[in-house]
């Protein structure tokens, strides 16, 4: 949740055109409009968009464009810093990357241990568990937020 209004108050705020909020994925059950935007809910709760008009937003600044895909992202990594701490974060950050190689190359042998291991976190501290999530999901929306940048 924290990506997505990030996003949505940097595109108000800096003069982007909010055609559309899509919050969680799967069928819509309830749409709102907010200051003439509307607003989607889907039923699956995962994931949350901004939809900018493209158009517009080329005749935005460099600088703009290039801080929009990067503002999500540090949402959610400040969201782990606050939880973790800076040196946690900072590592279940970066462990991301080895551990989704190694579970591409072996998902059975390595991606099972990583599930474990996170479990037995979780189930011990669920905010703490919760703050790796937010890292690992930093790690992948700046994956994403790479192949969105400006042209």
């Amino acid at each position: 949740m924290a990506h997505w209004l990030v996003m949505f108050l940097f595109c108000i705020c800096g003069g982007f055109k909010v055609q559309d909020v899509k919050l969680f994925a799967g069928k819509t059950i309830f749409t709102c409009s907010i200051a003439n935007i509307p607003v989607s809910v889907g039923w699956i709760p995962s994931g949350a968009s901004v939809q900018t008009d493209p158009d517009q937003a080329r005749t935005r600044p460099f600088y703009l464009r290039l801080l929009m895909p990067t503002v999500g992202v540090g949402a959610i990594l400040a969201l782990a810093v606050c939880v973790l701490g800076f040196h946690a974060a900072n590592s279940a950050f970066w462990a991301t990357y080895v551990q989704l190689i190694r579970g591409v190359v072996a998902p059975l042998a390595y991606g099972r241990e990583h599930i474990n291991s996170f479990l037995i976190v979780a189930q011990n501290s669920p905010v703490y568990g919760f703050g790796i999530v937010a890292a690992k999901c930093g790690a992948r929306s700046a994956i994403c937020g790479m192949r969105t940048a400006p042209a």
